[in-house]
């Protein structure tokens, strides 16, 4: 892979990734246009997945101390961990984000051989931003209550994170919808949605760790996963900001017109 296409899939990773229209199905279908395929695809999705990781662990770097804080301070206090998750609080939130894992953790570990033969098909890709566009349209029917995260709703947007495992299934758009049927403020739903990211990604870089270290990239190729990951970083604190701009203005049904003009435009001329 020459070092542009590596930059500009690493800027639709970064973008993608928090935006609602499914970062691996525009890395499928932007690696098939380019004919961008003499990287392997699991490195350059693990490299460019841990540069949108560093995005939210920037982004959200306060709420993180503050779990952290809290995770320690409840070893002394009374009642422990057990109270702590009863409580409104970063702890509490915690236990939810790790709760909702657990969900894609076993799709990804049940299903790992039958996901990654997909990675590559561009056709599957597209059908899944097909869905993605009719769930994001459906989001303009959700109730809007502002409710704060609990156990139901953090089984709920795992089990839409389970669903996101497909290429072409917004991860974001996914687990978004899903806290805004389940009732949730707007923010508090992409903010659980980015927190959640967190363990999946480095959950999915521990299962390829083995292929990575058994086939590492060389040369030309390791240079442009350098370069990929940078780009998917920085994009990817811009799309943060961009979609919680336009979830306090209420428009993330708008990126539903989008996935399913690409996914037919896709479906009619690939």
């Amino acid at each position: 892979m020459v070092w542009w296409h590596a930059l500009l899939l690493g800027v639709v990773q970064g973008l993608t990734e928090f935006l609602p229209v499914s970062s691996t199905g525009h890395l499928v279908l932007g690696k098939s246009l380019l004919g961008a395929r003499s990287i392997e695809g699991a490195s350059f999705e693990v490299s460019v997945h841990m540069g949108t990781l560093g995005s939210v662990l920037l982004y959200y770097r306060r709420d993180l101390a503050a779990m952290a804080r809290e995770t320690f301070s409840r070893l002394f206090s009374p009642g422990g961990w057990a109270a702590g998750a009863r409580e409104e609080g970063p702890f509490r939130l915690l236990v939810l984000v790790l709760l909702a894992t657990v969900p894609a953790g076993a799709v990804g570990l049940i299903w790992k051989d039958e996901v990654e033969s997909m990675l590559d098909s561009p056709r599957v890709a597209l059908y899944g931003l097909l869905a993605t566009g009719l769930w994001l349209l459906a989001t303009r029917l959700a109730p809007r209550e502002g409710r704060a995260p609990g156990l139901a709703s953090a089984l709920a947007i795992g089990l839409a994170q389970a669903v996101a495992i497909l290429p072409g299934i917004s991860r974001s758009g996914s687990t978004v919808g899903a806290g805004l049927f389940c009732r949730l403020d707007p923010q508090d739903a992409a903010r659980f949605s980015f927190l959640m990211s967190i363990p999946v990604i480095l959950g999915a870089a521990v299962l390829k760790a083995p292929d990575l270290v058994a086939r590492p990239p060389a040369g030309a190729d390791a240079a442009a996963l350098v370069l990929g990951t940078v780009a998917a970083f920085a994009f990817g604190l811009l799309a943060i900001r961009v979609l919680l701009v336009l979830l306090a203005r209420g428009r993330l049904a708008c990126f539903g017109v989008y996935c399913l003009l690409a996914g037919g435009l896709g479906l009619l001329f690939l």
